[in-house]
């Protein structure tokens, strides 16, 4: 059996545009469809602005953290399991192609890069925390 070489997250700037991106529309989104663009009282501002940073926030982050536990092997079983009922379909030259035995499954998954999904988190969290700033804010109105 191989060692097995330890999972090493890289955060980089590289990554940054694709969960930022989906926060800020998902943050424009919320802002329109909840009239915060045009408020009729500065207390209707910051409510709607408190409601468009947690609509990201929470998605992003309940994503990433399902990101990682995934890449920690948590569902590997229904994944293969899944697998194995869908190999059922497919012709007997895709089937040869599968893993026949879990242990196979898993050792073939742990010999394919993982993706990190810190900076999904990090764009999550720091929507959450912005969220909270505007709504103490919001509150002291």
């Amino acid at each position: 059996m191989k060692k097995k070489k330890p999972f090493r997250a890289r955060l980089t700037l590289r990554d940054l545009p694709g969960p930022l991106g989906a926060a800020v529309v998902l943050f424009l989104a919320t802002m329109a469809l909840e009239g915060g663009l045009r408020p009729s009282e500065p207390t209707d501002f910051w409510r709607v602005l408190c409601d468009a940073l947690t609509v990201p926030g929470i998605l992003l982050t309940g994503s990433g953290l399902l990101r990682v536990v995934s890449g920690l092997g948590v569902f590997n079983g229904l994944r293969f399991g899944v697998r194995k009922a869908a190999d059922q379909l497919r012709s007997e030259e895709k089937r040869a192609l599968t893993p026949k035995t879990y242990y196979d499954y898993v050792e073939q998954r742990e010999e394919k890069p993982r993706k990190s999904s810190g900076m999904m988190l990090i764009v999550g969290v720091s929507f959450l925390l912005a969220a909270g700033v505007t709504l103490g804010v919001y509150l002291s109105l």
